[in-house]
């Protein structure tokens, strides 16, 4: 595994707030870059030594898992992803580090931050050789590995580098509610990341019975020889280990070696669950940081220190491991960017002296390091399980404390509202994500202690409510909201106002009839038209994960929500975000109605009627373009927004297009006006483009690039600006490369051609597309993919009399598939063919003629060539025939079966086919009306023609079964090993 180039620096806020940071301490942060992990020599059984990446110990019963991740690695396709999943402490870190690390010779990669995932990273990291990243803690970060899944996809190279992504999590089966979410996050392009899905999510599980083995691993890799690991792990059976491990959760398992390793034998006999081991570990724990403390209060500090850090699972300093020397002659002031990163380290470290009251947080660090907990871990107690019960143990100790601790610190409301607020002023994220994991009792405990203390505005903790909704995928009760937000802790903070619209989101999402619905939402709308309409309109976004409300209903208020936020000219800035928020939900919940792929021909297809009525439509378009030029006038007056907040509007205006795109086009597919909605789509598609380039995000730019040249070009396929522009594109694309992206818009072209019926233009540019092979060779591939757009669309010109011109257009892509394809192995290509070879009308001679002097020139190029012409020819005069043409021998080209030598092949019957090789013709005999013999193609070809004219016995098996053959085979192999095993028997004939 190669060396990342630099290593990332821990910082808060977006890439361009930190872009002289990231300079300095990770000249590489625009792109993928690998996590390091600092291996130390902590204590033994302290919590460092007991993290995944120790390895102080072999991996003990992944064989199976590892040999299906090894599948995961040799599948041929260039990136696809896959999701591991387990409870907690069940091993799955180790697992990913370990698999990761074992293909260190081939592939780069690592673990990655997802939190610190930009789509403009994503999008400017090109692998150099097979890549494996692994994304711990998943489930917190949908938004950013939807749009990471997407871009991986979208630049997958078939001839480049593999790229490979797994996603590690304790729930991701396919019910598992991240994944879901996940989906709505990816919104319209779920279809394209789902496709590069390896397969089902992995579960890891316990060891079970292999547990006993891990013991006594973990046992000699503390110091013990292998005849006192084997003696130690002797005095525990292997029923009460499994019983106190559950079933075998590896670090379970570790814990259950330490307390045998420091002599708590007989205290573990007593155990009945797992969650006893966490305490005893966590005994020592805090015992050690009491022995390590010279005094009652320095231990006090040590551990409230803990508890914040833990929380916050990072803080913003930067870590020893992570401060390579500074280059200054590279780069630009480089020695007043370092002393700004001292002064913010510096910074954190006071507030977190303040927020533990103590002065000196250095002692409180020392008392920690030496028991093992450093910087690495930002004085966090990991693994992740034992931080979680600290956290549980220091807010409210268990009943049984004394059976496990000697003394538990504790921890008033205020200084618990203190090191939450600490820990806020992190990272919201990553406070979420720790708070999302704990039992939902220690929760609402941890919410409702820390709001009556403190600083901690209504507007952050409702954010941060939203947060953990997202994350935990569920919302909460009415009661509890009360609990957590009411009058007395929030004291002027709160207002009668913001309980009132609670009450009435609670209401809305459990109404039940449709008029309690429609008054629910008459409710809000009356309080978002009053006076509390400036918080109520960032509150209200809020509300709607808090409270779980329906998709379907969030789209019913999105038009009173957007006609108060319209009253408000401009809206405030800071209710934006919120109100884009609220924007997206309603289009997400409007896209889930009607597909999850950007697939134009699924419109057509799926039977549903679209969702989205022309009232909402004009709802959506209005209330976009709102916001975009609100934060214009923001913008233009000298307020700042943040990227984020252009990101957000960029990929609302991908949506919102796609909408309007997908309407228009199921519209006009089936006869109804639908330019209107087109229009619209190209309309708010070019302000994304806008958008996405203010936000740096390309991606997203691209996105509506896409949806402008498809409204374009389904609308006004013939007008200058959409030429203009689609030359334009292709030629940016062709200049820079970029194999997918050109594919996807070369893609999205021709079925705009297709859509608005332009023959003569999708034939020209299937022919320019050609020429795009020289680099682009897999172009071949995408189209032979999409063949049955091209198969429905040759039937819709049948239907109009547009044969001929189908033929024509059917030629170009033909032309494009056989460059680097066999014809007979794209199957579209074969029955859009043959569809038109069937055209039953025998009136067609124009047709027929047209067919036969261009499949004999088809024919010339090689056998495989000759092969398909023969097909398609034989199809033909067949049709005609049963139409009742003339039809002799001489009708099929004797030339033509030369041409195609030992490889050609003819195909006869009307409903079945069969297709025959000529080297296999020798064992075919027929006696002609003179009694003459004919063999081999000779005979076939009287065969055919005149066969139907014998009277053979019924009764005859041999007849029987070459009437059967002939008529209904549909396996050329199969008939032909029959004739082979039974040539005696046609020897009469």
């Amino acid at each position: 595994m190669q060396s990342p180039a630099s290593i990332s620096i821990n910082c808060t806020g977006n890439l361009g707030e930190n872009a002289k940071n990231l300079q300095v301490y990770a000249p590489g942060a625009g792109t993928l870059q690998a996590a390091s992990f600092a291996k130390n020599s902590p204590p033994v059984f302290s919590a460092e030594w007991l993290l995944f990446y120790q390895h102080h110990f072999n991996l003990v019963g992944r064989a199976q898992e590892i040999a299906r991740l090894q599948q995961f690695l040799r599948d041929p396709r260039p990136f696809q992803w896959w999701a591991l999943y387990g409870p907690a402490g069940v091993g799955k870190s180790r697992l990913a580090y370990d698999f990761v690390q074992s293909h260190s010779a081939g592939w780069d990669g690592g673990f990655l931050r997802a939190d610190r995932l930009i789509s403009g990273a994503v999008a400017n990291w090109k692998p150099s050789r097979d890549t494996i990243w692994v994304v711990d803690y998943a489930a917190a970060h949908g938004r950013e590995l939807s749009t990471m899944l997407e871009i991986l996809q979208h630049q997958a190279d078939p001839q480049g580098p593999k790229v490979r992504v797994l996603l590690v999590e304790r729930d991701a089966s396919m019910q598992s509610t991240w994944l879901k979410r996940l989906r709505l996050e990816a919104g319209y392009s779920w279809g394209l990341i789902e496709s590069a899905r390896h397969a089902d999510p992995l579960q890891v599980n316990p060891l079970g019975a292999q547990a006993t083995e891990l013991l006594g691993l973990v046992l000699q890799a503390a110091g013990r020889t292998p005849q006192e690991a084997a003696g130690m792990v002797s005095q525990i059976s292997q029923k009460q280990l499994r019983k106190m491990t559950d079933d075998g959760r590896p670090l379970l398992v570790a814990l259950a070696a330490a307390a045998m390793h420091f002599n708590q034998v007989a205290s573990m006999a007593k155990l009945t669950m797992p969650r006893q081991l966490l305490d005893i570990h966590l005994g020592r724990e805090l015992r050690l940081w009491q022995k390590h403390a010279s005094a009652e209060p320095l231990f006090s500090a040590a551990s409230r220190m803990v508890f914040a850090t833990t929380l916050a699972n990072e803080i913003d300093i930067v870590r020893s491991c992570e401060r390579p020397p500074v280059d200054a002659s590279r780069i630009d002031d480089a020695a007043d960017i370092e002393d700004a990163a001292d002064a913010r380290h510096r910074q954190t470290l006071l507030d977190l002296a303040e927020a533990i009251e103590f002065h000196d947080e250095s002692k409180a660090r020392q008392v920690l390091e030496y028991s093992g907990i450093t910087d690495h871990t930002y004085w966090a107690l990991q693994p992740d399980a034992l931080g979680e019960r600290l956290i549980q143990v220091l807010l409210r100790p268990p009943l049984n404390a004394g059976a496990y601790y000697t003394d538990i610190p504790r921890m008033t409301v205020k200084q618990v509202a203190m090191l939450f607020d600490f820990a806020r002023r992190q990272t919201r994220t990553r406070l979420a994500a720790t708070m999302s994991r704990l039992p939902r009792a220690d929760l609402l405990y941890l919410l409702s202690t820390s709001m009556r203390h403190s600083t901690c505005a209504v507007h952050d903790l409702l954010a941060l409510l939203d947060e953990i909704c997202r994350i935990r995928g569920e919302g909460f009760e009415l009661a509890e909201v009360r609990t957590i937000i009411n009058q007395d802790t929030l004291q002027a903070r709160y207002s009668d106002a913001i309980g009132q619209m609670v009450e009435h989101s609670f209401a809305l999402a459990r109404a039940g009839s449709a008029q309690d619905v429609t008054d629910r939402i008459a409710a809000l709308q009356t309080q978002l038209a009053s006076d509390f309409a400036a918080t109520g309109l960032w509150l209200l976004p809020r509300m709607l994960r808090i409270a779980q409300i329906p998709g379907a209903r969030i789209r019913l208020l999105a038009p009173a929500y957007f006609a108060a936020l319209e009253q408000r000219q401009p809206p405030d800035r800071d209710a934006l975000m919120p109100a884009i928020a609220l924007y997206r939900r309603a289009i997400n919940d409007a896209i889930a109605g009607i597909a999850t792929e950007y697939d134009v021909d699924h419109f057509t297809t799926n039977g549903h009627a679209y969702p989205v009525l022309d009232e909402e439509l004009a709802h959506f378009c209005s209330a976009f373009t709102m916001l975009g030029a609100a934060a214009q006038t923001h913008d233009r007056s000298g307020t700042a927004i943040a990227v984020d907040v252009w990101s957000a509007l960029a990929e609302s205006a991908a949506q919102t297009s796609y909408v309007l795109l997908a309407s228009g086009l199921q519209r006009q597919q089936s006869g109804q006006p639908g330019h209107r909605a087109l229009a619209d789509a190209g309309q708010i598609a070019e302000l994304g483009i806008g958008f996405g380039r203010r936000g740096g995000d390309r991606h997203i730019e691209y996105l509506c690039l896409r949806n402008l040249l498809a409204s374009l070009g389904t609308a006004a396929p013939t007008s200058p600006a959409y030429r203009t522009l689609r030359t334009q594109t292709f030629a940016q694309h062709r200049l820079a490369r970029r194999s997918q992206e050109f594919g996807d818009l070369a893609s999205d072209v021709c079925r705009s051609a297709m859509l608005s019926r332009d023959l003569i233009d999708h034939r020209k540019l299937l022919e320019q597309l050609h020429a795009d092979l020289t680099w682009l060779p897999e172009l071949s591939q995408r189209f032979d993919r999409e063949g049955h757009y091209y198969l429905a669309y040759v039937n819709q010109c049948i239907a109009r009399g547009e044969t001929s011109e189908a033929y024509g257009m059917a030629v170009a892509y033909r032309t494009l598939i056989c460059a680097n394809i066999k014809p007979l192995e794209a199957t579209s290509l074969q029955e859009i063919f043959q569809r038109i070879a069937e055209n039953p009308a025998p009136a067609h001679q124009p047709l027929t003629a047209l067919m036969q002097q261009d499949m004999m020139a088809f024919a010339a190029a090689s056998p495989d060539h000759a092969r398909f012409a023969m097909v398609i020819l034989s199809q033909r005069w067949l049709t005609l025939h049963q139409q009742g043409a003339a039809f002799t021998p001489e009708s099929f080209d004797v030339e033509l079966l030369q041409l195609s030598g030992a490889e050609a092949k003819a195909l006869c019957g009307v409903a079945d086919r069969l297709t025959i090789d000529r080297e296999d013709l020798r064992f075919f005999r027929f006696k002609g009306r003179d009694g003459s013999p004919l063999e081999g193609t000779n005979a076939f070809r009287f065969a055919v023609s005149q066969g139907h004219e014998f009277k053979w016995p019924a009764t005859d098996p041999g007849w029987t079964f070459l009437h059967r053959a002939l008529s209904n085979a549909k396996r050329s192999k199969d008939f032909l090993d029959k004739l082979k095993r039974h040539e005696d028997r046609y020897q009469r004939l």
